[in-house]
């Protein structure tokens, strides 16, 4: 009903996203619909618990890529608007905004879980080179990074040589893991080893090996293990128990018996 529809969007227009088919919608009247949702937010006057990720991705399509684009642009400073943005890029899987979100997710400047988002976009429509890039800008960037955005970096990658490096690296900078914290960071450092072929395994174990042994320790004496790093001993122990189950000579290596006895 054109009159209701009408109504709705001039007093709540974000009710569009919250059921329905929104994507039935003429193009011209969800491209208005998507302004005014934004000038909104812009002016504090939306009801955020309308937009979650199913009613982002019901209303996300790719005729409204030249209207994200330019939004992006217009409230470049808005990170609520933006985070919505780089939401509906991600779960429309729009490529042709691979650009923009990449941007979003190397620029340190990006808040937190907009660059998430923005990581996962890349991941969902990228191509290897890009994740690369942000990895390498990522972990120059800062003395201390967030463990959250090393855990976004490492979902689903393949253990190459390359990306051991790198990972090693970036756990050299984290941040220290808080008492009592979840986190997905320990989880992903563990799929990663148990993921990683076995010819580069001892590559792996021999780096996580190394922060364990990164004073200052939890007892000096009854218990040598890294106080800022013993959260990596079970990813360590995944990779050793693999190299001695395949029965591996590296089995036998000072590496692995030291993570054995760390454990």
């Amino acid at each position: 009903d054109d009159r209701i529809r009408a109504r709705v969007r001039r007093i709540a227009p974000e009710i569009l996203f919250e059921g329905g088919d929104p994507s039935a919608l003429p193009l011209q009247t969800r491209r208005e619909i998507l302004y005014e949702i934004c000038e909104k937010m812009a002016s504090d006057t939306f009801r955020r618990d309308s937009l979650d990720y199913s009613a982002v991705q019901r209303f996300a399509n790719v005729d409204l890529v030249d209207s994200i684009r330019d939004i992006l642009k217009k409230y470049a400073s808005n990170d609520e608007i933006i985070q919505l943005m780089v939401r509906m890029i991600w779960l429309g899987r729009f490529a042709a905004l691979r650009a923009e979100i990449k941007k979003l997710a190397i620029s340190k400047e990006t808040s937190l879980y907009t660059r998430m988002a923005a990581i996962r976009g890349i991941r969902s429509i990228g191509q290897g080179q890009d994740i690369a890039e942000v990895r390498g800008a990522f972990i120059i960037e800062e003395q201390s990074l967030d463990r959250s955005l090393i855990s976004e970096l490492i979902v689903d990658s393949i253990p190459t040589r390359d990306n051991i490096e790198w990972l090693l690296g970036a756990l050299a900078k984290a941040k220290t893991k808080e008492r009592y914290s979840v986190d997905s960071l320990m989880e992903e450092v563990v799929n990663f080893a148990q993921a990683t072929p076995i010819g580069l395994l001892p590559l792996f174990t021999s780096g996580l090996n190394k922060l364990l042994n990164e004073p200052p320790f939890m007892e000096p004496i009854y218990c040598q293990v890294s106080q800022k790093n013993s959260w990596l001993v079970k990813a360590a122990l995944t990779g050793a128990e693999r190299l001695i189950r395949d029965r591996r000579p590296e089995a036998f290596h000072s590496t692995t018996l030291e993570i054995l006895q760390k454990f």
